[in-house]
């Protein structure tokens, strides 16, 4: 198992866990500000009282004085969309209770549960609950942002945690007026099994860096996937109208197996919206536990993303040539060269990832269409 601590460099109050032994992963923060991450081998509670002070000194140039700054959540909703998963919303729903400031309103879109726990579990917690019908995430986000009260909608998944700086976080990023999209930094909630290991060593995780970055279209192009995940992603209202939502097509439980967020991400920039990325603004992630979760998720990005393209050249006939160049060099890097790097070192479950999303590659064109047509039909 590999521990998740946090060490706050301006706490002179912090002491490490006691139970610390082995390996750890340390996110390295200035009180609200996240500055980086230490992984730690072998380092016991007393040693890292003496690393703490190391840390202080690599990161002095970026320990800032604006602490005592007063943040303010309360022109953001957190939109938190759940089926039948209870406990993971529970979870999800009492790190939100923790937020310093608080955010005006969550509210948790019940999608198509099959019970009523997830219901009785949000009203216990004195939030809003909505109900979509029809299963599907991207159609929960739509029913969420609709119901929301502030200009500003934050979406968090319910096996997500979000840091409590979370809405006063992105209520000062959206305190300036030009600014209307904003993604943040996700970092796992746990590590204690190795595909989560796994995940994060191999696969990189959900993380984009620990250094605030403006997102234009003339830097992603079609690489929408670095801009962020959906996960950790907020928006103004109006500019959600304004691009008529998440579109369904790319929606998880679909054919598509998902894509909205990218899909997303991308319309805004094509409307000449940048997307912010601020590492301040933070979530942690409860990855796949077990080796089929994880292979599954593998299959569903590759479909996911190769529908993206898919999309991108068929409606977009402008892009057609940079979707050939981004297939050709998706299939070269993540199905050709990785494999053959994972055989070479013996490191199979790699090998079984990218197996995994190479095969869920080759359904995205027909998944597309499929879904095309089912939404004209309707």
């Amino acid at each position: 198992m590999i521990e998740t601590i946090e060490i706050d460099l301006t706490d002179d109050q912090w002491r490490p866990p006691f139970t610390l032994s082995g390996t750890a992963w340390a996110l390295i923060r200035a009180g609200r500000h996240v500055l980086g991450e230490e992984r730690l081998v072998g380092v016991s509670p007393l040693e890292l009282v003496d690393h703490k002070s190391r840390l202080v000194r690599a990161y002095s140039a970026r320990l800032g004085n604006d602490q005592r700054e007063a943040l303010d959540g309360s022109g953001v909703t957190i939109v938190v969309c759940t089926r039948d998963r209870p406990r993971l919303l529970e979870g999800c729903l009492a790190a939100i209770s923790l937020l310093q400031p608080m955010c005006a309103e969550v509210i948790v879109v019940d999608n198509a549960s099959t019970e009523r726990s997830s219901r009785q579990i949000a009203e216990s917690f004195g939030v809003t609950v909505v109900s979509e019908p029809t299963p599907g995430l991207d159609r929960a986000r739509n029913m969420g942002f609709h119901a929301a009260s502030t200009d500003v909608v934050a979406f968090v998944d319910d096996d997500a945690r979000v840091d409590k700086h979370f809405a006063g976080a992105l209520g000062q990023i959206f305190d300036h007026a030009g600014i209307q999209a904003v993604t943040g930094l996700v970092l796992p909630a746990e590590l204690e099994t190795y595909p989560q290991q796994a995940f994060e060593m191999i696969e990189g995780g959900m993380r984009k860096g620990f250094r605030c970055q403006v997102f234009d279209r003339a830097r992603v192009g079609l690489q929408a996937f670095r801009v962020g995940v959906g996960t950790n992603m907020a928006f103004r209202r109006e500019l959600l109208d304004r691009l008529g939502g998440f579109d369904l097509r790319f929606d998880v439980g679909t054919r598509t197996k998902g894509a909205g967020d990218l899909d997303l991400f991308w319309r805004c920039l094509q409307a000449g919206v940048p997307v912010v990325y601020d590492p301040d603004v933070l979530v942690r992630h409860i990855h796949r536990r077990d080796r089929r979760g994880l292979l599954n998720q593998m299959r569903d990005n590759g479909t996911a993303y190769a529908a993206f393209l898919e999309s991108r050249s068929n409606e977009w006939p402008d892009f057609a040539g940079s979707v050939r160049r981004e297939r050709l060099r998706w299939h070269w890097s993540r199905h050709v060269v990785r494999p053959v790097s994972a055989i070479a070192r013996r490191e199979f479950l790699e090998l079984q990832m990218a197996i995994f999303e190479l095969l869920g590659s080759l359904q995205g064109g027909a998944a597309l269409r499929s879904e095309t047509l089912d939404r004209k039909a309707a």
